[in-house]
């Protein structure tokens, strides 16, 4: 099995994120309670 090229990986979860969501939409309240959730995740971890 060949190595995998880890901006192969990238390029194909943004073509896929690109479908469903314009990169100029506002996050959703959903998006914004997760960024904070990701932020205390990261604080508490330092």
């Amino acid at each position: 099995m060949g190595s995998v090229d880890p901006l192969n990986v990238l390029k194909l979860l943004e073509d896929d994120y690109k479908q469903f969501f314009r990169l100029g939409d506002q996050p959703s309240e959903a998006d914004k309670q997760l960024k904070k959730l990701v932020k205390g995740i990261i604080a508490f971890d330092e």
